[in-house]
């Protein structure tokens, strides 16, 4: 009598083993694959901030590459939450504005002009820094705080501190009060020799960004200043 052949089919608990091996397998590949894309996304945006970062230090290095003092307005001045200075163009001299708000690092430059008034305007205008923003460009997102110092007397220091002072003929201008117009034209000292501030010889920039940006901790970085001291 010929017996028969049973051919034996894996039990409950073997089916059970296999299924959770394919689970944890299934799962390390998932974790392989999520870290895989988070890691090509933090890659993709440090590259566009270091992006970012380099075309808006360019802006600031070639602005102060082109400082320009014209004796009628303030030709470097920083109040802790602004700096504005005069610059050197092809159509004549332009007003900037740097300075930290909300989260970003704004840059702001007046039209060229070639004209004591329009000058005198152009300054007057670029010290009402909040009615900047709608015509300012956003250089940078993620800045907190920033800070400046100069580089006199062959030492760092703070941007708002006493300045050196030099015999000029010329003085920031101040307005005339209505019904009062000014004795003497616009900016012009009628006290030749008093002092007013010197150039600095070099700038140094700190930048503090705020959570979730920024290159790994505060950005330095210093610029030479034209016919600084």
């Amino acid at each position: 009598m010929r017996r028969r052949s049973r051919s034996r089919g894996f039990t409950l608990v073997e089916v059970l083993v296999a299924i959770a091996l394919l689970a944890l397998l299934t799962g390390l590949a998932w974790r392989g694959i999520d870290g895989l894309l988070r890691a090509r996304t933090v890659g993709a945006e440090s590259v566009a901030l270091s992006s970012r970062l380099q075309t808006a230090l360019a802006q600031w290095e070639r602005d102060l590459s082109e400082l320009q003092d014209s004796q009628v307005v303030p030709a470097l001045d920083y109040d802790g939450r602004a700096l504005r200075f005069t610059r050197r163009s092809a159509e004549g001299l332009q007003v900037v504005v740097w300075w930290v708000d909300e989260g970003r690092w704004w840059r702001w430059a007046s039209t060229p002009v070639t004209t004591q008034p329009n000058l005198l305007a152009a300054y007057r205008r670029s010290q009402q820094t909040s009615t900047l923003t709608p015509q300012a460009l956003p250089v940078l997102d993620g800045v907190g705080t920033w800070q400046l110092a100069y580089f006199r007397l062959n030492a760092w220091t703070n941007a708002m501190s006493s300045a050196d002072l030099e015999a000029s003929s010329a003085t920031a201008p101040k307005a005339p009060t209505p019904g009062n117009p000014p004795a003497n034209p616009p900016g012009v000292n009628p006290n030749p020799g008093e002092a007013r501030a010197t150039l600095p010889a070099g700038i140094r920039l700190r930048l503090v960004f705020e959570g979730g940006h920024g290159v790994g901790g505060p950005l330095v970085h210093q610029v030479l200043v034209p016919g600084g001291t």
